[in-house]
């Protein structure tokens, strides 16, 4: 079991949404600091503020603007990471856009940031600063890789992507080698800002006018981050899971 306790993580798009949530959650279950990575200053203030209110601690912490498309200004938020805490144990790849206009700027948050994030951590970072013997890689799919999802194909290519790379790079024989566990969660509907880019500036019509079919309700990005941390913290290295309003499923291959 991945003990999340004295841990140090870095979150990417971790300003507001699900990445928020998985920064609160961790320090509940006594992470040591979390390390929020966002494009949106604003958010990136708020995000800090609402945490040190919340945890009555001002160490917890750390916001780092960065575009995670750009391979250069992701390395530099992982350098700032350990040249100010000496340590870092745990990556989630949560940053993430729905763009089906701009589809170069879609995959590259998207899919190529996952890659750059997991390899940066896998090859470079963790080897030297992991505090224990295992670290970990969360990566954030969404259900839609399973089915097609016509009003957004390149969206829903990006998340089937990190669902076949984390299978991949999380098999154990690539564990044995660098000791890091490596999951994806795939959320269902989760009530985020991401329900923003359903404009006109990010899909094309006629396919805009379907995806306001999209249920309002859903889980909080609370609810969620609480049950795919229970999730991470004793499933399998290269492993796929579902977790909806319905409950929490591994996705099993069977080819």
């Amino acid at each position: 079991m991945f003990d999340f306790k004295s841990k140090v993580a870095l979150i990417t798009g971790g300003a507001s949404g699900i990445g928020l949530a998985y920064a609160k959650e961790l320090l509940r279950r006594e992470s040591k600091v979390v390390a929020l990575v966002d494009i949106n200053h604003e958010n990136g203030k708020s995000a800090v503020t609402q945490i040190r209110s919340e945890f009555k601690r001002d160490d917890c912490v750390i916001f780092i603007k960065a575009d995670v498309s750009d391979k250069g200004q992701l390395q530099n938020a992982f350098d700032i990471v350990v040249n100010t805490y000496n340590q870092l144990d745990i990556l989630i790849n949560n940053a993430g856009i729905i763009q089906e206009r701009n589809w170069e700027k879609c995959i590259a948050i998207n899919f190529t940031a996952v890659i750059t994030g997991t390899f940066l951590a896998t090859e470079t970072y963790f080897p030297k600063y992991k505090s224990g013997s295992e670290s970990l890689i969360i990566n954030t799919a969404s259900k839609v890789a399973f089915y097609p999802a016509y009003p957004i194909p390149v969206y829903a290519a990006t998340k089937s992507g990190i669902v076949e790379f984390t299978r991949s790079v999380g098999d154990f024989h690539r564990y044995e080698i660098n000791n890091t566990k490596i999951i994806a969660i795939c959320p269902g509907h989760v009530c985020t800002s991401l329900v923003n880019f359903l404009t006109e500036d990010h899909i094309l019509e006629p396919y805009l006018s379907k995806t306001r079919e999209v249920e309002e309700t859903g889980q909080t990005p609370e609810e969620f981050a609480r049950i795919a941390l229970d999730v991470v913290g004793n499933a399998p290295t290269g492993s796929i899971w579902t977790v909806t309003t319905e409950g929490c499923n591994e996705i099993k291959f069977h080819f």
